[in-house]
């Protein structure tokens, strides 16, 4: 492992907030951190840390900790040198850091480190997912009636129904959008689709019993 970890701003106040933790609180985050599910959410766990510590700077302690599962899937499976490849990029971030205060960061974040099997399979599960060039962040059909007009009158007599199917995405880290018009056959020609989709969802997870299947949660 190399000591070359930018860490982004926005996860120095947790870090730093660390250094000041006792190792009692430090273990609390570790077991929040184990009893955090495969696939849980980075709201979800900042919920359930700002509930287990009494402190003021858990939602920026636990969006730091959270962020080490970036570091801890892109590893291989020896991450025990991390505590002290992080404590180096925190000194030389926070040059004002102490030695002792450097010293209590990087055990407390060992300690947390340690409980953080289910946080490195989550950020695996992230990879995977991220494989596919486009992923869907979001959907909506929008359905609307438009008349047809007779040229030689203002008068409508036919009109006809449209469904315009939105599909926001992300493609190469930037949010795109696309639209596609749709007939009702083809609507109900998708939604046959969706369901043959989940029927096979379910036939493959009921004959790979020895699985415990992921659900991705997202922050809402």
């Amino acid at each position: 492992m190399i000591a070359r970890y930018k860490i982004p701003d926005v996860f120095l106040p947790g870090f730093k907030a660390l250094a000041s933790l006792s190792e009692e609180d430090s273990m609390k985050i570790a077991e929040v951190l184990k009893q955090s599910e495969v696939g849980g959410s980075r709201l979800e766990f900042k919920n359930n840390l700002s509930k287990a510590l009494n402190q003021k700077e858990a939602e920026n302690i636990a969006d730091s900790v959270f962020s080490t599962g970036a570091l801890l899937a892109a590893e291989s499976s020896d991450t025990s040198s991390l505590p002290t490849v992080l404590t180096r990029s925190i000194q030389t971030q926070v040059p004002e850091m102490t030695d002792a205060e450097a010293e209590k960061f990087e055990n407390n974040i060992s300690i947390i480190l340690q409980k953080s099997d289910n946080l490195k399979l989550t950020f695996k599960a992230y990879g995977l997912l991220a494989e596919n060039f486009n992923s869907l962040i979001s959907s909506r059909i929008v359905t609307d009636f438009r008349p047809i007009f007779d040229d030689a009158t203002i008068n409508a007599k036919f009109g006809l129904v449209v469904h315009s199917l939105k599909l926001g995405y992300q493609h190469a880290n930037e949010n795109e959008e696309f639209f596609v018009s749709m007939t009702s056959d083809e609507l109900r020609e998708l939604q046959n689709q969706i369901m043959r989709a989940l029927e096979k969802e379910v036939f493959i997870k009921d004959n790979l019993k020895n699985f415990q299947f992921v659900t991705i949660k997202e922050d809402r």
